[in-house]
């Protein structure tokens, strides 16, 4: 399926992400992953260093997508729908584990 794509968009989708960079890595609070308006997910994280987007879905569960090249993560930004995006460009295209808290953190 082959997609068009506004650069228009696109431009302002990875400077909304660049503006939001979390400088503090991995071990921020999650109260520091942008929260995404959706039914599917509630919070998003992206690793620009490490290609790596952490999705926290309504359900509490958080997974690491990994290889998630920067405009996919800056389209799912802008995307009308999160969890209809998700579905169809990351769901069962990136591998990915499910991020577990090490206690005492």
């Amino acid at each position: 399926m082959t997609s068009i794509v506004d650069v228009r968009q696109a431009q302002k989708a990875l400077d909304r992400a660049a503006a939001n960079k979390n400088h503090a890595g991995r071990f921020a609070l999650k109260a520091n992953m942008p929260h995404v308006e959706s039914s599917m997910m509630d919070n998003l994280e992206y690793d620009e260093s490490n290609n790596e987007l952490d999705i926290t879905f309504v359900g509490g569960k958080t997974y690491r997508y990994f290889n998630v090249p920067p405009d996919v993560y800056a389209d799912l930004l802008d995307a009308e729908s999160k969890g209809e995006f998700f579905n169809e460009r990351i769901k069962d295209q990136y591998e990915f584990s499910e991020v577990t808290i090490r206690p005492g953190r």
